[in-house]
């Protein structure tokens, strides 16, 4: 969510008309264009500073060099976290890529893509602390990139109520989005400019902006994250420094509050809830442990009672849940010696199971990072969030052959719903369970919305702020 965020600035913009002149005026001026990033807080209403970035862009005989810098400060849990991303792009004289870099630097965990187009296919170097990882990614016709789509909105004419659709190449989740574009209304400036207020939709998200004749955002919104641009004195000083005011927890700010309080939820073995807010045919909902009918989802605890030797789990029928990934390197050496070591000659799959999550339930401290989730980082620096413990016991049981899949959803903690990532694992059976937690099977008060590596994650952006939650029934 962060890298998208900083990428492009796209979505519901509260802005006063009124500064819409003055904001113009920074778009024309040569050199960098500097850009603060605020929170939005969905209670008060207020904004707080937690970032600022800057782009620059260059012409050449050949095409354009877009250069961007963000810096993102983020309290949650009780840790703040500072976040570094820095991308370069190259495009031809149609704005249509060649080559991008992409950096992620959070904490002590770094996280790095290069890739160069070739034909219709972007070839891409993906870089954690596990090595490098080669995947390659079809490029669909009149792909875009997020720095430009606006200018590709611009460039075709669209008279006022008209829509394109462009595909986008989403860098931090190396994979293809579409983006929905509408031009909502145009506005006549004092100096003879126009400016345009986009609409449309990216991610599942609404996205609203105020662009200038150039394709230069001049503010924006997405969801809770609003963005305008600034004076490069603005950019660096006003609010950022003002820490005490930034809210003092975000993943506290985007959690769904129901309608009742439930008591005792990790030992909850049934949960009925109706669901309200988002189209739910766009998420995975039902399950081995989950029913849907029609807007009400009944999660019930399993019981694993089955249970295989490894050895007679069929790969060939579990390819994607065996797979290694950029993020998830299940052939890595440190991955594959740890796992094996932690089953000390372990063959039944259930007690395979249960020791990789006992031994990453203690072993992993739980602090959240910001960034990038990689299995390799994490079982270097042993600390994380839901997203670290999750995608490790992903790589440690792929790695013995355990089909394994990250589940993406809430979970009720502490009076809420609150983001959340775990795992299901294949014993003979699908089990779910929560390596954050130690739950082995994890509760009912867990709703999963998706499963999936990083690419399948990003549509649960569409319920942040939408979701509502009624309890209907607890067991």
């Amino acid at each position: 969510m962060v890298g998208w965020f900083f990428q492009r600035r796209p979505a519901v913009v509260s802005e006063a008309a009124e500064d819409l002149p003055s904001l113009s005026k920074i778009a024309q001026k040569e050199g960098d264009l500097w850009y603060g990033t605020y929170f939005i807080d969905k209670k008060t209403g207020d904004k707080f500073k937690i970032g600022y970035s800057k782009t620059s862009t260059v012409k050449t005989e050949r095409g354009y060099i877009i250069s961007g810098e963000s810096r993102l400060k983020i309290d949650t849990q009780g840790t703040r976290a500072e976040v570094r991303i820095i991308s370069k792009l190259l495009t031809d004289l149609d704005n249509r890529l060649l080559s991008i870099d992409f950096h992620m630097l959070s904490d002590s965990v770094k996280f790095e893509m290069f890739g160069k187009v070739k034909g219709d296919m972007l070839d891409m170097d993906i870089r954690t602390a596990g090595g490098s990882q080669h995947k390659t990614l079809k490029l669909p016709p009149d792909t875009v990139m997020p720095e430009t789509m606006f200018v590709e909105a611009i460039r075709e004419g669209l008279e006022v109520g008209e829509t394109i659709k462009a595909p986008y190449l989403d860098a931090a989740s190396f994979s293809i989005r579409e983006t929905e574009m509408t031009l909502a209304e145009t506005k006549q400036l004092e100096d003879g400019s126009t400016i345009y207020r986009m609409t449309g939709l990216a991610m599942g998200m609404p996205i609203e902006a105020w662009i200038d004749e150039n394709g230069q955002t001049l503010n924006s919104s997405a969801g809770m994250i609003f963005t305008k641009l600034e004076t490069e004195e603005q950019a660096l000083t006003t609010g950022w420094a003002d820490t005490d005011k930034v809210p003092t927890d975000l993943v506290e700010q985007v959690s769904v509050k129901p309608d009742k309080i439930i008591d005792s939820p990790r030992a909850a073995k049934m949960l009925k809830l109706r669901l309200t807010g988002v189209d739910l045919a766009q998420f995975a909902v039902g399950d081995h442990r989950q029913t849907l009918d029609g807007d009400v989802v009944t999660i019930r605890k399993e019981d694993p009672k089955t249970s295989v030797p490894l050895k007679s789990i069929d790969r060939s029928k579990f390819v994607k849940e065996l797979e290694s990934t950029p993020t998830i390197q299940v052939n890595d050496r440190a991955i594959r010696s740890k796992a094996f070591e932690i089953l000390d000659e372990e063959t039944d799959a259930l007690k395979a199971a249960r020791e990789i999550h006992d031994w990453v339930y203690e072993s992993i401290e739980k602090k959240p990072l910001v960034s990038i989730p990689s299995a390799r980082d994490v079982l270097d620096i042993k600390r994380g969030d839901c997203n670290e413990h999750s995608i490790l016991f992903t790589a440690l049981a792929r790695a013995v052959g355990l089909p394994t899949r990250i589940e993406v959803g809430l979970v009720y903690f502490k009076k809420g719903f609150y983001y959340h990532a775990w795992n299901a694992v294949y014993v003979g059976e699908w089990v779910t369970i929560d390596p954050t937690f130690g739950q082995f099977p994890a509760d009912a008060a867990h709703l999963k919305l998706l499963s999936g590596d990083l690419d399948a994650q990003v549509p649960i952006l569409a319920t942040i702020g939408q979701l509502g939650i009624q309890v209907l029934e607890v067991k």
